[in-house]
């Protein structure tokens, strides 16, 4: 996973700050670099719905859904990107997955009126869909049919 700011901090602190005559470019100023380096331009994570790690599928939904999901995170920005199959017609409405992973949990958005919050929307190719990533970090839709469904959420993170 990658380095959040306060890891950065840490790293800039005690490799660099602290140590200004004790360097050792070779290793010192070499690893702090590559946190940043990692930082800006982040390895995309896949996964899938066997996985467990980042997102847990609705256990109602388990026997009828299967997903890849490529997951990047830059800064404090995650955007995750699915290609979603469900194998029933049957409609559902209501919380398709949860994110568990804390590198990925969103930072919520206090509601004006109450309620639960957001953290994010979700991007469908098909606009008859919808979703949010809600402040308790499920990803809810409004009414899922069978079929493909490949959308994208963009979201700040706590860290």
């Amino acid at each position: 996973l990658m380095s959040t700011k306060t890891t950065l901090i840490t790293s800039n602190n005690t490799k660099i700050r602290n140590n200004a005559g004790l360097i050792d470019r070779d290793t010192d100023h070499a690893t702090f670099n590559a946190e940043l380096i990692d930082n800006l331009y982040p390895n995309v994570i896949s996964v899938n719905h066997t996985d467990t790690s980042i997102i847990t599928l609705n256990p109602a939904l388990a026997a009828s859904i299967t997903y890849n999901v490529d997951i990047w995170k830059q800064g404090r920005t995650v955007t995750m990107r699915f290609h979603m199959l469900k194998s029933t017609t049957a409609l559902f409405g209501g919380v398709i997955f949860t994110i568990t992973n804390s590198e990925y949990l969103g930072k919520p958005v206090t509601p004006i009126t109450g309620g639960n919050g957001y953290c994010g929307f979700a991007k469908f190719d098909n606009p008859e869909f919808y979703g949010e990533l809600k402040s308790d970090n499920t990803f809810v839709a409004g009414t899922l049919d069978g079929g493909i469904k490949r959308f994208e959420i963009t979201y700040q993170t706590l860290n």
